[in-house]
């Protein structure tokens, strides 16, 4: 029966290829098509990349459970593959090299009879912190009950920038949610969700969540989180990467500057498609994404690895972490 289904993967695997290569060779010139003064002789190939694959490493990838943009960047391991905003088509870009790659091995990552990931490198050294994130829309959260259950750090939304008008606008949940954590005994971090177009109004972001946690104890990092909202009229969502990248800067440089860690959040089409990741390889990166077949190509300290989490203490589901870094011993 294991041969069977394995012989039935390779078969789907290979067909899936086909579809990949024809992705990467859609642009190929017809030689028909090219100019009198181009001699196609001379030609050392059109460009698109190239790969080797033994039958094991087929085989190998037939014995694993992947989408599209996983198989194309296991791949191809030059590129990293994404799924554009429609939804449905799936986009290659090029890694870029100046950008740090993953620091830690994703094999080593263990999940939990709780259902929480942690860093396993059989040995007595601690590696990772189990961490939530929460809002209002958790409502109400026992916050000893959560410490008891073993959460180490907590990332609080302080507020978000509204998507049409572009007012600022404070989480109702924030105040008792901080001082809930930190009392506790959760070291606490914050997220800012952007709506933000100019870099002035990146700087105000910066300032006002500045101003609101000024008389709390936050030792984890202040997250710029920077994706798109679901609201096809959503002011930032065609913002060009120029943009927002310069955007990310001035709300991290001003989080620097007052002397807390910045990070920025996101997924991995706005990391691959809207950010540029030259620009913001100085700053720590807190990467979403909701599979185990992690491909995204850069290196992050902390991973959102589910949104349907459970926890003591919180009713109904809870957005669950893994971080690398103990951010609060720094």
């Amino acid at each position: 029966m294991k041969k069977k289904t394995t012989l039935k993967r390779l078969l789907v695997l290979l067909m899936a290829l086909l579809m990949i290569f024809s992705l990467f060779s859609c642009g190929k010139q017809k030689e028909e098509d090219l100019p009198p003064e181009q001699d196609p002789s001379e030609e050392q190939g059109d460009g698109s990349p190239t790969v080797t694959l033994s039958l094991n490493k087929l085989l190998e990838l037939a014995n694993k459970t992947w989408t599209f943009n996983e198989l194309i960047s296991s791949i191809f391991t030059d590129y990293v593959a994404y799924t554009a905003d429609d939804g449905v088509t799936i986009k290659v870009e090029e890694k870029k090299k100046d950008v740090p790659a993953p620091s830690y091995d994703y094999s080593k990552i263990v999940t939990d009879e709780k259902g929480f990931k942690y860093y396993n490198l059989n040995n007595d050294t601690k590696q990772s912190w189990k961490g939530i994130d929460v809002s209002a829309y958790q409502g109400y959260i026992d916050w000893y009950a959560v410490a008891e259950s073993g959460i180490e750090f907590a990332f609080i939304r302080l507020g978000y920038r509204g998507y049409t008008e572009g007012g600022l606008i404070k989480d109702s949940y924030f105040d008792r949610n901080v001082q809930g954590a930190i009392d506790a005994g959760i070291p606490v971090g914050v997220y800012f969700v952007t709506q933000a177009i100019t870099v002035e109004e990146a700087k105000e972001e910066a300032q006002y969540v500045l101003d609101n946690i000024r008389w709390y104890d936050i030792t984890w990092p202040i997250v710029y989180d920077v994706e798109g909202h679901s609201a096809s009229e959503a002011r930032a969502n065609n913002i060009s990467t120029e943009k927002n990248s310069e955007q990310i800067v001035a709300f991290c440089q001003a989080i620097k500057d007052a002397g807390y860690t910045p990070m920025v959040y996101s997924n991995t089409r706005w990391f691959v498609s809207k950010i540029d990741m030259s620009k913001i390889k100085d700053f720590d990166i807190w990467y979403a994404y909701y599979r185990d077949n992690i491909y995204f190509p850069y290196d992050f300290k902390i991973w959102q690895f589910s949104s349907t989490g459970r926890v003591n203490g919180i009713e109904g589901d809870v957005d669950q972490n893994i971080s690398f870094v103990n951010y609060g011993a720094q």
